[in-house]
């Protein structure tokens, strides 16, 4: 049993560490905020209005700044 459990851990830790897949930014606050994303050698700041929800381009190995 506590072979199952430890097998059970080391295959939730992979699921963790993996990269995600999709980025979503939410503006929940009631001023606007800008972020900066990076990817490669190029950067963008976008402005996310208050309320707002914002799928930005993303490639592969982007940074967001905020």
């Amino acid at each position: 049993m506590r072979t199952v459990t430890i097998l059970g851990l080391g295959v939730l830790g992979l699921f963790s560490a993996l990269p995600a897949q999709a980025l979503t930014i939410s503006n929940i606050d009631p001023d606007p905020h800008t972020v900066t994303i990076k990817a490669g050698g190029n950067s963008t700041e976008l402005t996310i209005a208050p309320q707002a929800v914002v799928e930005p381009a993303c490639e592969p190995s982007c940074t967001v700044e905020l």
